[in-house]
């Protein structure tokens, strides 16, 4: 049985089966030469869909220009659909993916940012440490720019709450690290942990009298580390911070340390190239 929405009858709600398809191919005649075309409405049919290049052009166009005009199921489906076509079935292309990707700087639904996570997990890992990163992360900060004042004002247990900020943090967002470096100096004169940042975050662009505030009072506790302040430290982009931070590591004793010395080095590695290059002439 096949339903199916189209641009000159943009219908979601209904699944009754408007036809059916009782040998390998069919074809439906109903639909305009320009007019973009989603089976399955609502996903009740048991089936997936893999659409042709030029259909996913045109259904791409229709979902930037008025996302609510497909039901948000079926705007997931299609997110899991491109992952499927990409991954599974290989009649999908990156540059497929990456085009796709461009309807998220409108969509405001979190269960779909899920969905859309399972390929942009795999691109980001696909581009990283490549001649191409940067380009990816400007395709991505160009979807979360318009979601980013959600972050001052949305529930922080919300899913777009949870996937605006993770991306945010993930590709280095500029006004994202800009927030947390805010939220960071408050935090320094209040030492109240409701405004606790993400320190990571923060300290990728936190000055050096700031840096050295919280570095002072890292390694100034009796023996009593604080491992996330501790392994924070280790995001910053300054280079010869980092080197001291390794050697404070490096020439402290104590079990607790050891370990400490660990976390700060895994989290250094993956928070920059500029980590992982120090952490690296460290070992060698």
């Amino acid at each position: 049985p096949l339903t199916y929405a189209t641009t000159s009858n943009p219908n979601f709600t209904s699944t009754k089966a408007q036809q059916w398809m009782t040998t390998k191919s069919t074809v439906i005649s109903n639909v305009g030469a320009n007019d973009w075309i989603i089976f399955n409405i609502q996903q009740v049919g048991y089936y997936k869909v893999d659409y042709s290049r030029e259909l996913w052009t045109t259904i791409i166009n229709g979902y930037k220009e008025n996302p609510e005009i497909i039901h948000k199921i079926n705007r997931e489906v299609l997110h899991e659909e491109m992952f499927d076509g990409w991954t599974n079935l290989g009649t999908q292309s990156i540059s497929d993916c990456l085009e796709l990707l461009g309807v998220l700087e409108n969509e405001r639904e979190g269960g779909i940012w899920d969905k859309a996570g399972y390929y942009i997990e795999k691109l980001n890992n696909f581009f990283l440490f490549s001649e191409f990163y940067e380009d990816f992360l400007d395709i991505m900060h160009q979807v979360l720019t318009p979601h980013v004042d959600l972050l001052k004002t949305a529930d922080k247990k919300s899913n777009i709450y949870n996937n605006i900020n993770w991306w945010c943090k993930e590709t280095h967002h500029e006004a994202y690290l800009q927030l947390q470096l805010e939220q960071l100096l408050v935090f320094m004169n209040t030492d109240n942990r409701n405004d606790k940042p993400d320190l990571c975050s923060a300290f990728r662009v936190a000055n050096t009298s700031v840096y050295q505030h919280f570095f002072d009072k890292a390694f100034d506790s009796d023996g009593i580390f604080d491992t996330d302040l501790i392994s924070s430290l280790g995001c910053t982009s300054n280079p010869e911070k980092l080197k001291e931070l390794f050697e404070q590591l490096l020439n402290s004793e104590g079990v607790m340390n050891d370990a400490v010395t660990t976390i700060t080095f895994d989290k250094t590695m993956r928070s920059s190239e500029i980590g992982l290059e120090s952490v690296m002439d460290i070992s060698y």
